[in-house]
This record gives structure tokens, C-alpha cells and sequence, in this order.
């Protein structure tokens, strides 16, 4: 049959730790990562795509500020005629 409701379940028994040692089935070697160790074609590709990206940056603020600008007006200044006598 089914467990009676607010049955707690049994925790497993706990072995002996000494009896299976360091090197035991169960046991974990662990490694330690010293510093970024990365490979070298990793770190080219992480460069590379940063530069991809500022150079794609740079060209759509450039674009940006073309389509932004305001529209250019004739300018014109009326100086009295300097040859005449």
C-alpha cells in the first residue's frame, strides 16, 4: 500500500567512511582550475568576436550620426560692393 500522509521517509544508513578509504569507489577526485586557463583558439575566438562587434558598433554610429544631422541650409552675406568708385 501506499506511505500514510505526513510519513517521513527513512534515511539511508551511512557506512563506514574509514572502511572504504580515500581512494574508495565512491570517493571524488576534485581538480583545481589555477588562473583562466583557457586554450589559445578559445581566447583568439572571444577577441575576435569582440573586435566583430566594435567595428559593427563603430560603422552603426557612424550611420546613426549621418541619419541624424540636420539639413543643410545655403548661407549667404551681403557686403557692399568693394570695387565700385
Amino acid at each position: 500500500m501506499g506511505r500514510a500522509l505526513g510519513a517521513v521517509p527513512a534515511a539511508p544508513a551511512k557506512q563506514d567512511v574509514s572502511a572504504r578509504g580515500a581512494n574508495g569507489p565512491m570517493a571524488r577526485r576534485r581538480h583545481r582550475r589555477r588562473g583562466r586557463a583557457t586554450e589559445p583558439r578559445t581566447r583568439l575566438i572571444v577577441i575576435g568576436a569582440a573586435a566583430i562587434v566594435l567595428v559593427g558598433a563603430f560603422v552603426m554610429l557612424i550611420n546613426r550620426g549621418d541619419a541624424v544631422t540636420p539639413a543643410r541650409e545655403e548661407a549667404s552675406i551681403e557686403l557692399p560692393d568693394a570695387f565700385a568708385d
